[in-house]
């Protein structure tokens, strides 16, 4: 489980790493554009970028980070939840893989990533990390 839950780790610190790096890029680059345009009209339009952009970029920063550290806190606790019953299996776009699973009429996503990945509806069991809901493990 711990692999599973490391490799998703990496990616998703990774991910943010870039979305921070990227901040601070096109934070630099319009400070200068900044610097360049003297009049007035053109200084608040790049100051209107630089929010948009801000505001872009610091929430999926935070959204990357809070996805960090729940999968750190599942690593941590060993927080694994074992269900069994009804599950589907869905790739609703390329790289997206999604194991749904029912508890009463509630319907519960967990991030599900394996090769040969074949969707469907299945009868099992799933086994998957508490706060980040990934799956960890899946066998009938």
């Amino acid at each position: 489980y711990e692999k599973i839950l490391t490799q998703q780790l990496t990616g998703d610190a990774i991910l943010t790493a870039i979305v921070i790096l990227l901040f601070i890029a096109i934070s630099i680059a319009l400070y200068v554009d900044w610097k360049k345009h003297p009049k007035g009209e053109e200084k608040r339009v790049i100051i209107v970028t630089f929010i948009l952009v801000m505001c872009i970029l610091v929430g999926g920063s935070i959204f990357g980070l809070s996805d960090v550290f729940k999968i750190k806190k599942d690593m941590d606790n060993q927080d694994y939840i074992i269900y069994c019953g009804e599950y589907s299996l869905e790739e609703p776009a390329k790289r997206s893989q999604f194991c749904y699973i029912y508890t009463g009429d509630e319907r519960i996503k967990l991030r599900y990533r394996v090769e040969n990945f074949k969707e469907g509806t299945y009868n099992g069991y799933i086994v998957y990390a508490k706060n980040s809901l990934i799956v960890v493990d899946r066998y009938d």
